[in-house]
């Protein structure tokens, strides 16, 4: 019997659902304020992001796209017709579903889940690395606005969050392991559907 496809939805900087990585942790400005990356001669509010992502690149090629401070739609594309073949080479399919993250269906039916996560795993160290990441967050967040602010104050647009909840709050759920859910104030169905499309775009940038 063919196992049943594997669904893994690709946010900002791994392979299972998830929200944007929080402040600190993908960049910034350097001490001078300049926002000038060290190991990349680029300026900007994403120039440092770049710079770590390019030291960590493990492939020539994540590096060629990482280069020059901007990932294209085409490099995005590029990387993961890349990841795609990687997995067909040993016996899986992937597709993009129009929704969304990707589907993975083949191997050995009696395989543990635990090999196709090392597979993933291997071929998107091989070859999407941060390009995906950085491609998706420099798209909903071009200037490298805080995020935990971003995201409160599209939740309370929303209106699934009191008028009140700011970033401090958002902040205190997101780093907290045992907070539970936010302080929601309509049903879970509509708070879920919210909050991911403040993930996608916080900043209401795309229609």
């Amino acid at each position: 019997m063919r196992k049943p496809p594997v669904f893994l939805t690709l946010l900002v900087a791994v392979l299972a659902g998830c929200t944007a990585s929080p402040p600190g942790s993908v960049g910034g400005e350097d001490a001078d304020g300049a926002g000038r990356s060290r190991a990349l001669d680029l300026d900007g509010p994403w120039a440092d992001a770049f710079s770590q992502a390019y030291e960590r690149a493990s492939t020539d090629e994540q590096r060629e796209i990482l280069a020059d401070g901007v990932v294209t739609d085409a490099e995005y594309a590029q990387v993961y017709d890349a990841f795609a073949r990687c997995l067909a080479d040993v016996g899986y399919e992937v597709t993009f579903p129009p929704s969304g993250g990707i589907t993975i269906q083949g191997g050995a039916p009696d395989a543990p889940d635990s090999v196709l996560q090392d597979l993933v795993g291997a071929c998107d160290d091989q070859h999407v690395g941060d390009v995906d990441y950085l491609h998706e967050q420099v798209s909903r967040n071009p200037e490298n606005l805080d995020e935990w602010t971003i995201m409160a104050d599209c939740l309370v647009r929303e209106e699934v969050v009191p008028p009140s909840f700011g970033r401090a709050d958002y902040e205190a759920w997101f780093t907290s392991e045992t907070a539970g859910d936010l302080p929601y104030t309509v049903d879970a169905r509509t708070a879920e559907v919210a909050f991911g499309a403040c993930n996608a775009d916080p900043l209401g940038l795309f229609g």
